[in-house]
């Protein structure tokens, strides 16, 4: 014995992420918005364009009728279904505005400029592929200020 007391144990509990502390308000989007999908949001006196697109290697899956009542649980990577999540400053000319984008993965925080996201739903109807409509797609996600 080298005479120091034992580290607790804490094995079995989650690590915490260094922006669980953020104070994370609802995205305004839902799942009945469709694909892609694309709105302002104002944080922190900014005005950020956010985008999020559903990328899919196969358009079988947006266009055949044998998909037509299927949720697809994002991301689904055995079938190719992704959703990126891009950000803009709105006030920047277009070749400037991009602070960056990502592919979404869920309970695993994004890190957009200031702004940090988390999803923690994505399952999107078939039909909400190509559009909006309230064909039963769910999107729960989250978005915070990190820094202003």
């Amino acid at each position: 014995m080298n005479g120091t007391s034992p580290l607790p144990s804490t094995a079995g509990a989650p690590s915490p992420w260094p922006d669980d502390a953020l104070n994370y308000a609802p995205l305004p989007a839902t799942g009945a918005d469709g694909f892609p999908q694309i709105f302002l949001l104002q944080a922190a006196g900014v005005v950020y364009r956010i985008t999020m697109t559903v990328y899919f290697s196969d358009p079988e899956f947006v266009l055949s009728p044998k998909y037509a009542n299927t949720f697809f649980d994002l991301p689904d990577p055995v079938r190719g279904l992704y959703l990126n999540l891009k950000l803009e400053l709105e006030n920047l000319p277009d070749p400037t505005r991009l602070l960056g984008a990502r592919r979404v993965v869920l309970a695993m925080p994004i890190a957009l400029g200031p702004l940090r996201f988390r999803f923690t739903r994505a399952r999107v109807a078939q039909a909400n592929l190509a559009g909006p409509g309230s064909f039963g797609s769910e999107l729960l996600a989250e978005v915070a200020v990190a820094h202003g």
